[in-house]
């Protein structure tokens, strides 16, 4: 076997680093820190090329746009955020800061896969702004509840609204510390704590079939999962 090194180790911050998150052109890397900021560095380099401190805890994780023009953010704070790369600029929340709309902190975040090409809506109060690629990103955390939100701003901006979620799925028991999307942006799979196994969430209107199918699932679920959790998220990952 060929005998490997490490190309590139870069200290940041005096505590832990979380949430590291490559740009779609592998030309940078971003990570949220325990210092409230949100970072990214040139890969080769690791140089610093954004530093945005919007959050007001630690940050969990980060997400880019799929044309690396902006990163998404969750925290503790209970907000996701978005930052435009290149100026470094806090764009917007994209989660409503309205106390109580989230009961607890986002720890995790993926990007849904861009399967076609299309541009958000201008919002009615940026006339003249430039149109921006549409994204979607779920996110999860404390209360358990998975969320998809749009990444770019559609309505005009409104205090404390919550414009950009799209859906909210079925909570898990346990605080939500995995997202991740299939291939083809259908699925979206979340981890949790407590004894509840991995769950696979469809994006689309559930079927009397899939129904019928979740209730198998649920029940199977008393009996068996939590003596088997880990076996079953293995199995889900590897098949």
């Amino acid at each position: 076997m060929a005998k490997k090194r490490l190309k590139l180790s870069v200290s940041v911050t005096f505590d832990t680093v979380y949430g590291a998150s490559w740009s779609p052109d592998g030309t940078k890397i971003a990570f949220g820190c325990s210092d409230n900021s949100v970072r990214a560095i040139e890969a080769a380099t690791g140089k610093q090329i954004l530093f945005q401190g919007g959050h007001s805890d630690w940050v969990l994780g980060t997400v880019f746009s799929n044309d690396g023009a902006h990163l998404v953010s969750v925290s503790r704070d209970r907000t996701m955020k978005l930052t435009e790369v290149a100026t470094e600029r806090l764009i917007d929340n994209i989660t409503s800061i309205t106390p109580g709309a989230l009961k607890g902190g986002l720890m995790v975040l993926d990007r849904r896969p861009l399967t076609e090409m299309k541009m958000a809506k201008v919002p009615p109060d940026t006339p003249g702004a430039a149109p921006k690629v549409y994204d979607e990103v779920v996110c999860g955390g404390s209360d358990g509840t998975p969320r998809l939100y749009k990444v770019h701003r559609e309505t005009k901006r409104k205090i404390g609204d919550d414009d950009n979620k799209v859906r909210q799925f079925d909570p898990l028991p346990g605080r939500i510390y995995a997202l991740a999307w299939s291939a083809d942006a259908k699925f979206f799979v979340a981890g949790s704590s407590m004894t509840a196994p991995a769950r696979s969430a469809s994006t689309t209107r559930t079927t009397a079939s899939t129904s019928s199918a979740r209730a198998r699932v649920a029940r199977s679920t008393r009996s068996r999962f939590a003596r088997t959790e880990n076996r079953w998220l293995r199995r889900g990952l590897m098949e």
